[in-house]
C-alpha cells in the first residue's frame, strides 16, 4: 500500500477542502434519512392523537423510512467514493411512495418475465423485458456508471449479502438467467 505521505494529492492544500466536503455531503444525506423517518413518526403519532387509532399507512411509511436507511448501509462496501456520493445525491430524490412505485413495477416486469419463460430470448418479446428492466435498474443508478459497476458487482456477490437482504431481494434463477440471454442475445446490452 502506498504511503499517505509521498501522494502528492494528500501532501497538498486541496485535500483537507476535498475531504470536509465529501463527508459534509455523506453525513447531509444521513441526515436527511433521519429527518425523514422522524417526521413518519410525528406523523404517525399525530395521527395517533387527533384519531385516538393508529393509522397503519403511516405505521408502513416508518418501516419503509427506517428499511432504506438499513438496505443502503451493508451494500456500500460495494461501490467507489465516487459511485458512494452519487448515491447519497440520488437518495434524495427517493421516497416511500417513489420505492412504493418501484416495486410496483419491478413485480409486474417478474410475473411478466415468468409468463415468457418459454420465449425465444431474441424475440422482440423478450427485448422488450430486457429493455424495461434496464429502464428499472437505470432509475436507480441514474445512468452513472461508477453506481453501476457497485450495482453490478453488489448482485455478482449476492451469496454474501446479509440473510434478511437475500430474502428481500429474492430472485428466482430461472428469471435471472433469462433476463441475462436476452441481453446477451444482443439488442438492448
Amino acid at each position: 500500500m502506498p504511503s499517505l505521505r509521498n501522494n502528492s494529492f494528500v501532501a497538498s492544500a486541496q485535500w483537507p477542502k476535498v475531504a470536509l466536503c465529501r463527508q459534509q455531503k455523506v453525513l447531509t444525506a444521513k441526515r436527511q434519512n433521519l429527518e425523514q423517518a422522524i417526521m413518519a413518526i410525528r406523523n404517525a403519532e399525530r395521527s395517533l392523537q387527533s384519531e385516538g387509532r393508529p393509522d397503519w399507512k403511516l405505521f408502513k411509511r416508518i418501516i419503509q423510512e427506517i428499511e432504506m436507511q438499513n438496505t443502503t448501509d451493508w451494500s456500500k462496501r460495494y461501490y467507489s467514493d465516487d459511485g458512494k456520493l452519487k448515491i447519497e445525491e440520488r437518495a434524495k430524490l427517493w421516497s416511500p411512495e417513489l420505492q412504493e412505485q418501484v416495486t410496483k413495477d419491478w413485480d409486474q416486469l417478474f410475473a411478466d418475465v415468468k409468463a415468457s419463460l418459454g420465449e425465444d430470448p431474441a424475440s422482440p418479446k423478450a427485448q422488450e423485458l430486457a429493455a424495461r428492466w434496464k429502464t428499472l435498474v437505470s432509475g436507480f443508478t441514474g445512468g452513472d456508471p461508477e453506481v453501476s459497476k457497485g450495482l453490478n458487482a453488489m448482485y455478482a456477490d449476492r451469496d454474501n449479502w446479509p440473510a434478511e437482504q437475500k430474502e428481500r431481494v429474492s430472485m428466482p434463477p430461472d428469471i435471472w438467467a433469462f433476463i441475462q440471454n436476452a441481453f446477451a442475445a444482443g439488442k438492448t446490452k
